[in-house]
This record gives C-alpha cells, structure tokens and sequence, in this order.
C-alpha cells in the first residue's frame, strides 16, 4: 500500500512541474493565437569552417551560418517565450533553413506564440564522394556543433543585447527533419 502511495505522489507531483513549465493562458502554445508571424531571414549567427580537416591548413574557409526567425507577430508585450531551434533534412548533403516542411513547422509553432528559428548548418559532400562511417560521424558532429553555436548566439542575445526576440532561455528547444532531427538528439544529449 505504501508503494501505491509513493506511486501515486510522484505522479502528482510530476503532472504538477510539467503544467508549470510554460503558461498557457488562453490556449497560449496549444492553439493559434496569431495568424501571420513576424519572420526576419538571414541573420548571422557564426562561421563555422567548412571541413574538419582545414585545422591541417593555413588558410581556413569559413562558412556564414545564417537563422531566420519566426516570431508570434502581433503577440506584443507578452512574457518571455520558449524558443524552438529547427533545422532542415537532407541527409546532410543537400537541404536549405527555408525547407517547405521546416518553414511550415516553424510557421505553425510561431503562430502558437512560440520563437522558433530555422537554422543553417554545414553540409558534407565527402558523404557524396566516400559515403563510410567517419564521414557521416563527421557530418553529424559538423551539424550539432552548428546547432550547439545557433543556441549560443540566442542565449547571447537575450543576455547581451536586449532580448530583441523575447524568448525565454530557460526554454529552449532543439528539433529537425531527418538529419536535421539527428543534430538536434546529439544537440540534446550534450
């Protein structure tokens, strides 16, 4: 009986952190609450070099990593929101952050009230050229160390510059399509 009891409070007791965690108020991040999001394309967020061997080089080539970010338009004045950092599928090779099936995604969650960007991240034509262990190994670590920098320029902002897209950094979120869900696991799991 006293099992079924602990049971029972740690599962209350979990129901009630996990309805804390984000406000809710008039169906905010379960239903639409904006039609047309405020959406700013293009904004750097680092270099990043373009292959992992260039550190053998003397001139590295750098790569701009760009986000577009999608904000819930016309929600002015609200509280920090969570923000959800996506990037786009492709196998690693091929793919762009203006994805029709990422700019939906962050589309829709924009209009829920949510921050939500849509990342770049370095491509790998080894996997093209020599498709093998390593350099998909590369191409994963590649994509997590340019999401892992898209986070870090967002907590930056936030703390350094104004908090211009008013998230909230105790709430961010990593997702993707395809490889792009690759980077986001290992984003997570460091």
């Amino acid at each position: 009986m006293k099992k079924i009891y602990t049971l029972a409070l740690l599962f209350f007791g979990a129901t009630l952190t996990l309805q804390a965690q984000n406000d809710c108020t008039g169906n905010r991040y379960k239903e639409v609450i904006v039609q047309v999001p405020l959406i700013t394309p293009a904004i750097p967020f680092g270099m990043a070099e373009l292959s992992v061997d260039s550190l053998n080089s003397d001139s590295i080539p750098l790569y701009p990593l760009l986000m577009d970010v999608y904000q819930p338009g016309l929600d002015i004045g609200s509280k920090p929101r969570p923000v959800i950092v996506m990037a786009f599928g492709g196998a690693f090779v091929y793919g762009a952050r203006i994805s029709p099936d990422i700019v939906e995604l962050c589309t829709r969650f924009a209009q829920m009230g949510y921050v939500t960007v849509s990342i770049d991240y370095r491509l790998s034509d080894e996997l093209l050229i020599n498709p093998n262990a390593k350099n998909a190994t590369r191409a994963v670590l590649k994509g997590t160390h340019d999401m892992k920098a898209a986070v870090r320029f967002l907590r930056r902002q936030a703390a350094e510059l104004g908090n211009l897209y008013n998230i909230d950094t105790n709430q961010i979120y990593v997702g993707g399509v395809s490889a792009g869900a690759f980077c986001a696991l290992h984003t997570a799991y460091l």
